[in-house]
């Protein structure tokens, strides 16, 4: 009974196996994006300051890029293969740049008391 060993799988059935993994890892991003997204229970609104800690106050394009990424890994049954990296560079920079927008307008209003920086981020950062 020791000395038995296991039935080798073929790689037909291990391409299956990886192919379930991949379908689940997708569902799992899937769900996390709605979770976030939608702040439902405990752990949508702690996915929800993750995802707020990465992109402020625009943290739902986030939960919604998580989710397409989801259904991508779902669908194709493996991590995407994106033939071009210059089109996602590009949209990262414009997020990145929308994120710029939107902290230099939120804190418009506060510094145009001549206060320092540091003290309207401070001030504002538990009124969220």
């Amino acid at each position: 009974m020791a000395g038995q060993s296991r039935k080798k799988l073929t790689k037909k059935q291990q391409k299956e196996r990886e192919k379930v993994s991949f379908i689940l890892m997708g569902l799992i991003l899937l769900l996390f994006s709605f979770f976030g997204g939608f702040k439902l229970g405990f752990l949508g609104i702690m996915l929800a300051n993750v995802f707020r800690f990465f992109a402020g106050d625009a943290y739902l394009i986030l939960a919604i890029l998580l989710g397409i990424y989801g259904i991508l890994v779902m669908v194709q049954g493996g991590l995407p293969k994106f033939k071009k990296a210059r089109p996602f560079l590009g949209l990262g920079l414009i997020f990145v740049g929308l994120l710029l927008f939107l902290s230099t307008w939120e804190f418009r209003g506060g510094l145009a008391d001549k206060e320092n920086i540091l003290n309207v981020f401070f001030a504002n950062l538990f009124l969220m």
